[in-house]
């Protein structure tokens, strides 16, 4: 599958950010290099860090119903 589509690329950043989020707040985290590898692949798919806090506040929003936590 190839993605040509801004909109394709939006989903799946944003799905990036919300299984970071996730990760990041298992009381257990099993998948230490797998929330890594997907840090180094949001991080580089998304250069701005204030977009980079925009998309893991969604996330937040997505999960928790509200964005209370603070984005580190």
């Amino acid at each position: 599958m190839t993605i040509d589509c801004d909109r394709e690329w939006f989903i799946i950043t944003k799905a990036l950010a919300v299984a970071i989020e996730v990760m990041k707040n298992q009381p257990i985290n099993q998948s230490w290099s797998d929330l890594s590898d997907m840090e180094t692949l949001f991080n580089d798919r998304i250069e701005d860090e204030f977009d980079r806090k925009m998309f893991l506040r969604s996330a937040q929003v997505s999960i928790y119903g509200k964005a209370d936590k603070m984005t580190k």
